[in-house]
């Protein structure tokens, strides 16, 4: 998830939210006809403030986030765009499944030099408010 940051933006609430919607296999595309998208989504990403990052709890999970953690580092720094100086809050998802890692695990391996953390329940909508309320605040509305 992105959240973009523009001036005229007056309500803090009202910020343009995008979705990082394509799904990207970390071994290549696999379909030569995903590539405009990609390079269109990656466009619009190096054109964000901040992020919302949202990390699967689930112990089976763990691996592949941080794979797309390193794509989303790699897609930027082709961008000489660093990660670690951008606000991140990483909204710790599925709180509620019985096999997550705990969050303090969580957050010792999901970080950058300026980010937050908020557990949540997305399918419940626990904590996705405060995450996107957490990003503004760290942009400074």
């Amino acid at each position: 998830m992105l959240v973009r940051d523009f001036p005229d933006v007056t309500h803090p609430l009202s910020a343009i939210l995008d979705h990082f919607a394509v799904a990207r296999d970390p071994r290549g595309l696999g379909n030569e006809d995903q590539v405009p998208a990609v390079i269109e989504e990656l466009e619009r990403l190096v054109l964000s403030s901040a992020f919302i990052f949202v990390v699967d709890s689930q112990r089976e999970r763990i691996e592949a986030g941080c794979e797309q953690l390193q794509l989303l580092r790699t897609d930027l720094g082709r961008r000489a765009i660093d990660l670690d100086k951008l606000p991140v809050v990483f909204q710790l998802n599925k709180r509620d499944l019985p096999n997550v890692c705990p969050a303090a695990d969580l957050q010792e391996i999901f970080k950058t030099d300026c980010c937050r953390y908020v557990e949540s329940t997305a399918a419940r909508g626990q904590g996705v408010v405060e995450a996107f309320e957490m990003v503004l605040t760290m942009l400074g509305k």
